[in-house]
């Protein structure tokens, strides 16, 4: 298998069972991430298993990694997984439902990367015709349900 690169990784969460770890990274390990977008990946507490949990796909090639900026590519941060359901929930300026094309979401997930869902409507980044800008940006937000 190839291997990860450690040092582009980050932001670790430890599932509510403790089975596997989530983290992010903008690597291609397992050739699924030819863009070399920012994903969501997982490997259980064996350190076995390897697993691209997102698919978001932001131009043919990311020059940010993980970093939130501008474009080419995306990013991804983990906000946390619900003690019941198991959803996930990540922060993203990823568009993976086509909704967010300059700004930033809450997401909603299951941890084998099914049922995507938005969970803000932020405005983002926004141009008026008299050349206002304006930035609506989720922010100071918190999951009640977080389990870190």
């Amino acid at each position: 298998m190839p291997r990860l690169c450690l040092a582009c990784a980050s932001d670790p969460l430890i599932s509510v069972d403790q089975s596997e770890v989530f983290f992010v990274a903008s690597a291609d390990p397992l050739r699924t991430n030819p863009s070399q977008n920012c994903q969501v990946f997982s490997i259980d507490a064996l350190a076995a298993n390897l697993r691209q949990v997102t698919g978001f796909r932001e131009g043919d090639l990311s020059g940010n990694g993980c970093f939130f900026s501008a474009p080419p590519g995306c990013a991804i941060s983990l906000v946390g997984q619900d003690a019941q359901t198991q959803t996930l929930v990540i922060h993203s300026n990823c568009d993976p439902l086509h909704t967010n094309p300059d700004g930033a979401q809450l997401f909603a997930l299951q941890p084998d990367g099914t049922g995507l869902r938005q969970l803000t409507e932020s405005r983002g980044l926004v141009v008026d015709s008299d050349h206002t800008v304006t930035v609506q940006l989720p922010a100071r937000f918190a999951y009640s349900a977080v389990q870190r």
